[in-house]
């Protein structure tokens, strides 16, 4: 039941996806032209209805998911709570958005962008549901204390959870490699 849970929350996040993406009418047109292809020019009617259905499938689905009548499961997934510390895993960039490189600007004007290093610890202040998501807002602890003036930022936790992770999730890991 959990891995049905988590194969609709990826279907649901990657509806999200194409409906932010540039390249959604490519990734929809190009396979129903391939097995437009495999129906009219070749032998292999089999693979082109196969791969037709798919593609039906996956817009039923897509259907679904716009109508409300399916719904992403939050519970499957573990969030970190308000006032845990965060340990930065690998570094990565911010300039009001996360980024994994470095983003790219326009030539001509002076690149705006944080480069959060694996340096120091950061607490959760907030946490937000969105609709396939959560926002985490974050603040820099330095020598013990935490300000508002140290720098703060927000990520979404599904882009970011690779590049992360909370003080209680290492010490957990750890006593779980030891057997306790």
């Amino acid at each position: 039941m959990f891995l049905i849970y988590l194969h609709m929350n990826f279907l649901y996040r990657a509806n999200k996806w194409l409906d932010h993406s540039n390249y959604t009418l490519l990734i929809i047109l190009v396979p129903i032209i391939i097995a437009n292809l495999l129906l009219t020019l070749t032998d292999f009617l089999w693979l082109g209805i196969s791969l037709l259905s798919i593609v039906c499938i996956l817009t039923l689905i897509r259907i679904r998911i716009q109508t409300g009548q399916l719904k992403f499961d939050k519970n499957v997934y573990e969030i970190p709570s308000i006032g845990e510390r965060v340990i930065i895993k690998k570094g990565f960039y911010w300039n009001g958005e996360f980024h994994k490189r470095c983003p790219k600007t326009d030539m001509s004007s002076k690149p705006w962008y944080f480069t959060i290093g694996t340096d120091g610890e950061w607490e959760i202040v907030d946490v937000k549901e969105l609709d396939a998501d959560w926002m985490i807002y974050l603040h820099k602890i330095e020598q013990g204390k935490s300000d508002a003036k140290n720098g703060s930022i927000h990520i979404k936790y599904f882009d970011s959870r690779s590049h992360w992770e909370t003080k209680s999730n290492i010490r957990n890991n750890k006593l779980k490699r030891l057997g306790i």
